[in-house]
C-alpha cells in the first residue's frame, strides 16, 4: 500500500506514551505525530500538548495507529476530539496472520515488523522504556528525551508497517465508514458501492474475493 492508495487529504501517524491507571483515563506523558505527506514530525511532551491535536483533525484526515483504542483514550484524556477516520494496523495485522500459527505474543508492533522482515527496535529496549514510564512522574529532562525518542521509534515502525498493508485494509476502513453513515435498514451493499469510487483501477471481482465477499457493481 502506498500513499497514493489512501484517498485522504492528509495522513497522520500517531503514537502516545502514557501511564496506565486502573479504572482511569491514561496519564499522557508525550505524543509523536508524523505527517506522511510533508514528512514533518511533531514531538511533544505533556506540557506542550494543548487542548487540540497538532494537526487538522477534519473529515479529510486519516489517523493511523497500532492499537487505536489506547491512542483514542489519550485523545479523551487530553480533551481532544476522536478522528472520523482511523486505521488501526493492529487488528489488520491480526486479520492478515489469522490461521497462520503466529502466537499472540508475536502479534504486537515489533512482531508485525519482524513478520514482514522490517527493522524493529529490540524488545528488551521496549520493555525497559515501558517499565520506566509506568513508574510515573517525575521524569528528568534526559528521561523525557529518551521517552520521546522511544515514542518516535514506534512511529517510524508504524510508517514501515503501513507500507506493508494491503488495499483490503483501506477497503475495510472505507466500507465501515460508509456503512456507519447509512440508516440502519439500508442494505450493506449500499455501503460497499459507495466505496468503489476509491478503487477505479482495481478489478471489482478481485476486491470482493479478497474481502471474503461476492460484491459486484
Amino acid at each position: 500500500m502506498t500513499r497514493a492508495d489512501l484517498p485522504f487529504a492528509r495522513v497522520i501517524l500517531e503514537d502516545f506514551e502514557f501511564i496506565s491507571v486502573p479504572g482511569e483515563r491514561p496519564d499522557v506523558v508525550c505524543g509523536v505525530f508524523h505527517n506522511l505527506d510533508t514528512g514533518q514530525t511533531a514531538r511533544l511532551t505533556r506540557d506542550q500538548l494543548t487542548n487540540q491535536p497538532p494537526y487538522d483533525i477534519g473529515p479529510d484526515t486519516l489517523v493511523v495507529s497500532f492499537v487505536a483504542n489506547a491512542e483514542m483514550a489519550c485523545h479523551l484524556a487530553l480533551g481532544w476530539p476522536i478522528p472520523k477516520n482511523i486505521l488501526d494496523l493492529s487488528p489488520e495485522f491480526k486479520c492478515h496472520v489469522n490461521g497462520k500459527g503466529i502466537s499472540r505474543k508475536n502479534q504486537g508492533l515489533i512482531g508485525a515488523l519482524q513478520y514482514f522482515g522490517l527493522s524493529a527496535i529490540a524488545p528488551k529496549r521496549k520493555d525497559a522504556m515501558r517499565e520506566r514510564i509506568m513508574k510515573g512522574w517525575p521524569f528528568t529532562a534526559e528521561e523525557l528525551k529518551q521517552i520521546l525518542d522511544y515514542c518516535a521509534e514506534d512511529v517510524e515502525m508504524l510508517r514501515q508497517l503501513c507500507s506493508s498493508c494491503s488495499l483490503t485494509s483501506i477497503f475495510r476502513l472505507l466500507y465501515t465508514t460508509a456503512k456507519a453513515s447509512l440508516p440502519s435498514r439500508v442494505p450493506n451493499t449500499s455501503a460497499c458501492r459507495s466505496t468503489w469510487k476509491y478503487f477505479p483501477s482495481l478489478p471489482t471481482k478481485s476486491v470482493g474475493v479478497k474481502c471474503g465477499t461476492a460484491w459486484y457493481r
